[in-house]
């Protein structure tokens, strides 16, 4: 019994040591405040649209908002950045 306990405190110990190096040796790149330059072009696109309105249904370039016997409808199309 004593042995498995220990083992297992082992373990445990080995688990958090190494969390602690992947914290310090991780790149915090995911969290960063910055948007990326490289999406700046794809942000600018979308500032100069505006949500238009015909038919009963709302436009916003190729995204389509509607609502059908009470089921409000979105249709997207195109890729995450376009």
């Amino acid at each position: 019994m004593f042995y498995w306990i220990r083992l297992r405190d082992s373990i445990f110990s080995a688990f958090v040591l190494a969390f602690i190096i992947f914290l310090f040796f991780s790149n915090f790149t995911c969290f960063a405040s910055d948007t990326d330059p490289s999406l700046q072009k794809y942000i600018e696109k979308f500032k100069n649209l505006e949500v238009i309105q015909k038919n009963g249904a709302k436009y916003f370039d190729k995204a389509k908002f509607w609502e059908k016997e009470g089921i409000q409808i979105l249709y997207l199309e195109g890729s995450p950045f376009a």
